[in-house]
């Protein structure tokens, strides 16, 4: 084959290969971009199931009568005491309970006069476990605050 007809026919396959590689970027990014929302669903299930919420029924306290529980927060295999609340506390998965804004899981301690609602927030692309109080009547915590654990 003569030198010129050999470059012409390189020429060719090397734009029919770069043509099939942009269509496959195209067609990544498209469906990238239709699935966002979606695949933050999905984000926030996977991270839900990483987290692993033990509820813990801990010993009565003498001076405030009633149930206590003691909450503690495994991921991938660490695992971390919350601390001991009064009431019973119950596991948030966005099935049975609704998830506030922006949290991916979470755990309510009520007693007969108040309570505490501890859930990992996603803010600004990171993840914060923070800690609301429910006040009298209330259902769910406010005035969240990140919990800070200094060693």
């Amino acid at each position: 084959m003569p030198e010129e007809q050999k470059n012409t026919s390189m020429g060719k396959g090397h734009s029919f290969s770069i043509g099939i590689i942009l269509l496959v970027v195209v067609a990544l990014v498209s469906w990238f971009g239709y699935n966002s929302i979606r695949s933050q669903s999905l984000v926030d299930q996977t991270l839900r199931e990483q987290f692993q919420w033990s509820l813990i029924p801990a010993q009565p306290d003498p001076v405030t009568p009633g149930p206590r529980t003691s909450v503690n927060l495994t991921i991938t295999e660490v695992s971390m005491p919350l601390g001991t609340y009064a009431g019973s506390c119950e596991i948030i998965d966005g099935k049975t309970q609704a998830l506030l804004e922006g949290e991916i899981s979470g755990v309510v301690c009520r007693s007969s006069e108040s309570g505490v609602e501890i859930g990992i927030f996603r803010e600004n692309e990171q993840l914060i476990l923070k800690k609301g109080i429910i006040e009298s009547g209330s259902t769910r915590g406010s005035n969240f605050e990140p919990i800070v654990k200094q060693s």
